[in-house]
């Protein structure tokens, strides 16, 4: 049953990966129905947050107007301007001809309805906790042809919110600071209960001081902000300095206990206002002025994991890497770091003596070395093996939500995802049978728990072993009389184990000339890019265009 559910798993993400027209037809916080024929391309966003939103999931190209507000990501201030957010022009959105209009909120409820009367699809939202703010990615990635970009940006977002509650573990409410959120002050605004922005703070290890009142916006009393006594102030602004400045000038407002002892946060007012891609990223700012003695983002790391060191590097945080192992050897500057040992055997000493933040293992390293490093007061993160694209790619957002990379690895994923759409098209019917060997003295097997074999299968191929991987009869592999040998780079060992394969001409492979020899680094080793390079490799030399 655990096999079958765990197949079925694997179908439903390939079907989303190449199957952008999948699920069009929804129903928004309004619950409207909202039903496209196909994905829209022509989509007007009247709030910034869906706009960065839509740039994640890959939808960029088809935002066609914005507010004057939606300045994230710069390409977005490229778009034709359909006036404020609180005002957007009815006129200057029909103008654009829209198949799809995105609205967010109570202010914009009419400008909905007006839409919805002129003919237009509007998907209208309004998060009120984070868990909402995430499922609406998914949401807008499904009605835009992205869903499983949608669930990608997800998952990372919340890997990253998981992996900050895991160091704010065991709080209690009387130990959660008290958050009091400047909203404007004349007249002075807040955010109660009914806010977004209440569920970022208690993710952050805080409360909101006004978490009581229902409501989401409200205009509040002074003298009731000083009966609370807030713990901390955060107000939004571009320039710390003066944000704080324009607070205490304030009269009264310099007689708060966090003012006079300088607990005043500020953060950019797109930042924390906008229930967007960059949630978790506000949580972690907030959680890191809070507990400044946690560590929430590692800023030094030992990668024992040969892929994780390269995707570190295609992450752009190559910075953050003191330590790898003598197997970290792609990208050439992986092996400048200074070395702790090998995969499996590594220095504990080594490691100490570079201070690391976290170090990432894989079910591979010793297990009393990592529990050695544990009970030092070590952080040590485990990455599962990955035997999938899926796999691969849930490693990969483990990795960049602890990185704080979520950006960056979405778009890693979406240029993975069209190269992969780009080899299916090349995959031809038939599907040659494959041998694939790993080892040598004995004869050693990949079978179907293997990521090597996951891309055979992917490229258009079978592996004759049906188990898992294991040492394997030289015997067996001739009865079975594959189409393709692939034997994975073993230094001079992989050029004599071809050579000794070629004695048996009585086999096909050997016939028709199809032992090939591949590197080891990209086909058992891989990142989700490097993962669709071997795919694309094994897809020339199966079908013979290699």
């Amino acid at each position: 049953m655990v096999r079958g559910a765990h197949l079925l798993r694997a179908v439903l993400f390939l079907l989303l990966l190449v199957s952008p027209a999948l699920g069009l037809e929804l129903r928004d916080d309004l619950g409207q129905l909202v039903r496209l024929d196909h994905p829209p391309k022509r989509i007007v966003s009247l709030a910034p947050s869906a706009t960065e939103v839509l740039f994640a999931v890959g939808a960029g190209d088809q935002v066609v107007g914005v507010t004057d507000f939606c300045n994230r990501p710069p390409e977005a201030r490229e778009r034709a301007k359909v006036g404020g957010f609180a005002k957007p022009d009815l006129e200057k959105v029909l103008r654009l001809r829209p198949d799809l209009v995105i609205a967010f909120g109570p202010l914009q409820l009419k400008i909905a309805e007006a839409l919805r009367r002129k003919g237009v699809a509007v998907l209208w939202l309004y998060p009120r906790s984070l868990d909402e703010v995430l499922d609406s990615f998914v949401r807008i990635g499904q009605v835009t042809g992205h869903r499983q970009e949608g669930v990608w940006l997800k998952e990372v977002i919340r890997r990253r919110l998981e992996l900050i509650e895991r160091h704010l573990r065991g709080l209690g409410d009387a130990q959660r600071p008290r958050i009091f959120r400047v909203m404007g002050l004349d007249p002075p605004g807040t955010v109660g209960g009914r806010s977004f922005q209440s569920s970022i703070f208690r993710a952050a290890g805080g409360r909101n001081v006004f978490e009581d009142v229902p409501e989401d916006f409200f205009y509040v009393d002074p003298k009731e902000v000083l009966r609370r006594s807030p713990d901390v102030v955060l107000i939004c602004g571009e320039n710390p300095l003066r944000a704080k400045a324009g607070l205490e000038g304030r009269p009264g407002w310099a007689e708060l206990q966090a003012v006079r002892q300088g607990r005043v946060l500020v953060l950019p007012c797109d930042l924390i206002c906008r229930p967007g891609p960059r949630v978790a990223e506000a949580v972690a700012r907030i959680a890191s002025f809070l507990y400044p003695s946690r560590v929430f983002s590692p800023r030094r790391i030992v990668s024992l994991v040969p892929a994780l060191t390269e995707e570190i590097f295609l992450l752009g945080e190559e910075d953050r890497l003191v330590g790898v192992t003598t197997y970290c050897r792609r990208p050439p500057e992986a092996q400048r770091k200074e070395k702790v040992g090998t995969v499996v055997e590594f220095s504990v000493e080594k490691v100490l003596q570079l201070r690391p933040d976290v170090v990432l293992a894989s079910p591979l390293a010793l297990r009393r070395a990592i529990e050695r490093l544990r009970h030092l007061g070590v952080w040590v993160e485990l990455f599962p093996t990955p035997r999938t694209f899926e796999d691969l790619c849930s490693n990969f957002l483990q990795l960049a939500a602890l990185l704080g990379a979520e950006e960056k690895a979405l778009e890693v994923l979406r240029e993975a995802k069209v190269k992969m759409e780009r080899l299916r098209v090349e995959v031809r019917s038939r599907r040659p049978r494959v041998f694939i060997q790993i080892g040598a003295n004995p004869l050693f097997a990949a079978g179907k728990d293997s990521i090597i074999s996951e891309a055979v299968r992917l490229a258009g191929g079978r592996n004759i072993v049906e188990g898992k991987s294991s040492p394997y009869s030289r015997e067996a592999v001739i009865r079975a009389d594959p189409d393709v040998i692939l034997i994975v780079t073993m230094g001079v060992v992989g050029e004599k184990e071809r050579q000794a394969w070629s004695k048996f001409r009585g086999m096909k492979a050997v016939r028709e000339g199809r032992i090939y020899i591949v590197d080891s680094y990209l086909f058992c080793s891989p990142t989700p890019f490097s993962f669709v390079e071997a795919v694309g490799q094994l897809v020339r030399l199966l079908h013979g265009q290699g």
